[in-house]
């Protein structure tokens, strides 16, 4: 017994040794395993990149090849027939593009039309990449970007330049447009995947990602992965290939499970945090639809959208609604604005996109509408429209111009404009309330009309300016400062204890008869369409005694009903200015002194 117990001790000893010598041959052949997973996923990085590279330098060849013929060789015939046996020998290119000052002039094959006269320097897959090809004179590589919802493509920009020394000049560009998910087959990119590996082809584009093949590479963990990179076409281009994970690092994984476990928690509410930073940068606060910003960086989505047939660009308004916010407040304003959103949002369906400019102003994008989209437009621009708000119901209407794709453009920043200018012309040519369609003509209309509002005309003009009720009160609604110092008072509060917010209270009495009178005669010369009139005297605020001349002119006010705009004159101020012939006599006012004359009354 005391012998076996003898021997347990160093069979247990051993069986811990062998244990440890395990555990340190299996660190060592998984360092070795591990070394040649990075050396094998080097490898594949690097061949891979090459093979990009080789196919890159085969296309720009070709469309340097494409200049030679377009410039100094052959006519259309021959270049389009250079171009077709290219295009047949190099299955990856879709379209071969000749564009004399950037803007494309030739492609091939004919049939893609949506490729005629892009400008390359400014549309925005390509406007930054083409401008270094212009400058340092390399070949660069712009994309991706989609030319249909399946082919995603990158486009070979070789910058061309005609004569020599000084007269060495820029031509233009030749362009391959190359189906990226072909040339990464050509690649043999699937072999990657096999025995356990993978990979992520990205490029860095002016602090971006944009993802080529594969996956995402903050999906691929640095620890097991190796980093190919190769300049391809002015772009740094990098390859991610991962290798099978080791045990051990399975076994120091579950060390870690803690800290990513919170690591996620955070970064899941880091990520929240972004993504309601995003939304708020491109909708608006207010109607939770999108903002100017996130209806631009919509529609250039549209810009080469092959399905785009038709389309419609309409910009509306809400009409004086200025006046309804002075009238009920920003609070009902705000509802007014909330509400009118979810209208256009019923408007415009599943087919639509609209937003919010800012104040008063939305727009609507149409694609591809149907033939009775138009009479829709046209009859919810005409109608009342109403909402309600703490359980009163209110009442507004709107107003619109629009633009039509491709008919009238196919730049929508231009669109917009022109769609924006036929509002415009809605607003002040027209009675408001109804839908314009642009013409050309639009775009020269001065909007220096629009540039005043009632407070900048009432201020400046060189008379008091009184507005009233066409009620059996005549009540006082509104009265310039110019007014205000005809009565001699220093704000609208003195006016209305002096007036008693009527103007029956502003004419001396020994005038009431004769003013009320003469507010009658008014009253039937406004019916007819003519200025009214009144001659009175009347108390100032600081006890002076003035005679004065009214001009008035009855109108029908949206919210107000009947109102009259009324202009006074101090009379004996108007005699001094006759004197004087500084200022001629109103016309008006001059032909009811004659008149007054002719009839043996004084003037």
């Amino acid at each position: 017994m005391r012998n076996t117990n003898r021997l347990r001790k160093p069979n247990l000893l051993v069986l811990i040794g062998c244990l440890f010598l395990s555990f340190i041959a299996m660190l060592i052949v998984g360092h070795n395993v591990r070394q040649n997973y990075e050396a094998r996923a080097a490898l594949e990085g690097e061949t891979k990149l090459f093979q990009i590279s080789h196919s890159i330098i085969l296309y720009q060849h070709l469309t340097e090849s494409m200049a030679t013929v377009a410039q100094y060789g052959w006519g259309a015939k021959e270049l389009k027939k250079f171009v077709s046996d290219s295009m047949r020998d190099n299955h990856g290119i879709k379209v071969m593009i000749a564009a004399p000052n950037g803007i494309a002039e030739y492609r091939f094959p004919e049939e893609a039309k949506e490729f005629s006269y892009i400008d390359f320097m400014s549309a925005p897959a390509t406007g930054y990449k083409a401008g270094l090809a212009r400058t340092t004179g390399n070949v660069q590589v712009a994309g991706p970007f989609y030319l249909s919802e399946s082919v995603r493509a990158m486009a070979v920009l070789n910058p061309v330049y005609e004569g020599e020394g000084k007269f060495h000049r820029f031509w233009g560009f030749t362009v391959s447009l190359v189906d990226l998910n072909e040339m990464l087959g050509d690649a043999n990119f699937t072999s990657i995947t096999r025995f356990g590996y993978r990979y992520s082809l990205y490029i860095d584009d002016r602090d971006s990602i944009k993802v080529l093949g594969g996956e995402d590479p903050s999906a691929i963990s640095a620890r097991t992965s190796v980093t190919s990179d190769m300049n391809i076409g002015g772009t740094i281009w990098h390859l991610k290939v991962s290798y099978p994970v080791m045990v051990q690092d399975q076994i120091a994984g579950l060390c870690l499970l803690l800290l990513l476990i919170a690591g996620s928690v955070l970064i899941s509410m880091l990520t929240e945090a972004t993504r309601l930073l995003e939304r708020s940068n491109y909708t608006d606060p207010l109607t939770g639809i999108l903002n100017r910003r996130g209806f631009d960086s919509v529609l250039e989505r549209f810009t080469h959208d092959r399905k785009l047939k038709s389309a419609y660009v309409v910009a509306i308004d809400l009409n004086n609604f200025k006046s309804f916010n002075d009238r009920y407040g920003h609070t009902v304003g705000d509802s007014l604005l909330r509400s009118f959103a979810k209208e256009l949002e019923a408007l415009a369906g599943k087919c639509g996109i609209i937003s919010r400019n800012g104040g008063d102003e939305f727009q609507i994008f149409i694609r591809n509408p149907d033939d009775g989209w138009q009479g829709r437009l046209e009859d919810f621009l005409g109608k009342e429209h109403f909402f309600s708000h703490d359980g009163i119901r209110y009442e507004f209407n709107v107003s619109g111009g629009a633009a039509l794709y491709p008919s009238m453009g196919t730049d929508f920043t231009d669109l917009y404009r022109k769609a924006d200018a036929a509002l415009y012309h809605t607003k002040v040519k027209h009675n408001k309330q109804r839908l314009t369609l642009f013409e050309e003509e639009m775009l020269y209309e001065s909007r220096e009309q629009m540039g005043f509002n009632f407070s900048d005309l009432a201020g400046g003009a060189p008379a008091a300016v009184l507005i009233y009720r066409n009620d059996d009160e005549r009540k006082v609604m509104y009265a310039n400062h110019e007014c205000l110092s005809l009565f001699g008072c220093a704000d609208m509060k003195e006016f209305l204890d002096l007036s008693g917010g009527s103007i029956r209270n502003l004419v001396h009495s020994r005038d009431a008869g004769w003013s009320e009178l003469a507010m009658s005669r008014q009253q039937a010369g406004a019916a007819s369409g003519q200025l009214g009139y009144i001659i009175c005297r009347a108390m100032a605020n600081n006890g002076i005694e003035k005679t004065l001349i009214i001009l008035s002119r009855k109108m029908e006010h949206e919210y107000f009903g009947e109102i009259f705009y009324a202009l006074l004159w101090d009379r004996e101020d108007l005699h001094k200015l006759e004197k004087n012939r500084s200022v001629p006599v109103p016309e008006e006012i001059q032909s009811v002194r004659d008149r007054k004359a002719a009839e043996g009354q004084p003037a």
